[in-house]
């Protein structure tokens, strides 16, 4: 499992916990957009150039000649025409014939303010779901254009079914964004307007879609990274109800529980809608240690007596992922205590280690992992730990719980 996915998951499982939902539904999705070329105004905010400014306003006193200018601001031709030349390029000047200068609508606008108003192109994301400007960490997603789509892309991935007609009226809001807003939309802070709309690409970009619920689906995201947007239901595709391919592919999952030592009811439920629940009757240490397509050992992703669920979205079986986004509980709940125990402590631990990890670093007290735990934990807690880590086979927990000696 790559980097990238295990912080998704990591911000997937914070999402949740912020608003006491249980995941339902977690897979990647190809969100259709629209890549936007825009005409925005821009007004600097950095006051003009002194030199800029005085040019300027000569130009709307009526001094308008490359000489003239240089008589009575005292700069050399040379200077004047490098000056000149840049206030051309931005859209402050016109040249007359006999090269005679007048200001531009930018222009006098830019010299009543005191700042530069130009017009610039950009590139804009928006979605063909929401309809609405698609936050900035959308911008590190390669743009597929809809004709670019090949059936590989299409086998593993699903596809949200964009409308018909796509309203851009927020295009039309942005002089109403604050400045954090727009940071969030990937638009500088100098944007003050829409002038016009270019041109228009419709296509994709990849995104995890999350849906999550108590019982029925009640709110879902489409996530960038660290960021998450809402999502209308109505546009999620239907994952309620228990059909027939989900029942065959957890049964896939089950045979191949069963040949890593985990058996389970021969019953398969539904937990609620999307959600399937095994329940283990006998169990495999090294699988509870083991860490199946996720970051956390399989233990403290399992149900148990004292730890809430963290479904299992995707589970491979032989090269093939056979969940494809629908949620997984494997419950422990039924074994012996000492299994609950160990869940509850790892699933401490776990924590512990998630909020050292958050902290920033120059805000940690300890220069790495090995020296919080030596700090925070007492050596029966230590000891305990990696009795638990020896047995289930948690390479990494092992190392964390030796004596620190080093970065």
């Amino acid at each position: 499992m790559s980097q990238e996915m295990i912080k998704h998951e990591e911000r997937a499982y914070e999402e949740l916990e912020k608003f006491g939902r249980q995941m339902l539904f977690y897979r990647q999705m190809f969100l259709p957009v629209l890549s936007v070329q825009v005409c925005v105004e821009e007004v600097l905010r950095n006051h003009f150039d002194g030199v800029d400014g005085m040019l300027l306003s000569l130009v709307k006193e009526g001094v308008n000649s490359t000489n003239a200018l240089a008589h009575f601001s005292g700069l050399a031709v040379r200077n004047i025409n490098k000056k000149m030349a840049g206030l051309y390029g931005l859209g402050f000047l016109l040249y007359e014939q006999n090269d005679v200068a007048t200001l531009t609508e930018l222009g006098a606008r830019s010299l009543n303010q005191g700042r530069a108003v130009t017009h610039v192109n950009r590139g804009l994301l928006y979605c063909g779901i929401t309809e609405r400007l698609l936050p900035r960490e959308a911008y590190d997603k390669r743009f597929i254009g809809t004709q670019d789509l090949t059936e590989d892309d299409l086998k593993f991935i699903l596809v949200a079914q964009e409308k018909q007609k796509i309203s851009l009226n927020q295009l039309k809001e942005i002089n109403a964004l604050d400045y954090t807003t727009k940071k969030q939309l990937n638009l500088p802070d100098e944007v003050e307007q829409l002038v016009s709309i270019e041109d228009y690409a419709s296509g994709f970009i990849q995104a995890q879609l999350l849906v999550a619920g108590k019982v029925q689906p009640q709110k879902a995201w489409t996530q960038f990274g660290s960021c998450f947007r809402d999502y209308p239901l109505n546009k999620v595709p239907q994952i309620t109800g228990f059909r027939a391919s989900r029942r065959r592919a957890i049964e896939r999952v089950r045979e191949a529980l069963s040949q890593e030592g985990v058996i389970t009811d021969s019953d398969v439920n539904e937990h609620a809608p999307g959600v399937i629940q095994l329940i283990v009757r006998k169990v495999n240490k090294r699988w509870l240690g083991s860490t199946t397509a996720s970051y956390l050992p399989n233990i403290i992703r399992c149900r148990s007596e004292y730890v809430a669920a963290r479904p299992f979205y995707r589970y491979p079986v032989k090269t093939a992922d056979a969940l494809k986004g629908n949620t997984l509980i494997v419950d422990l709940s039924q074994l012996d205590e000492k299994t609950q125990q160990d869940a509850l402590a790892l699933s401490k631990f776990y924590k512990k280690k998630a909020h050292f990890f958050k902290t920033p670093r120059v805000e940690r007290i300890d220069r790495n992992f090995q020296a919080f735990v030596q700090r925070r934990l007492t050596q029966t807690e230590q000891r305990e730990l990696l009795n638990i880590a020896n047995e289930l086979g948690i390479k990494p927990m092992q190392k964390w719980l030796q004596p620190a000696n080093g970065d």
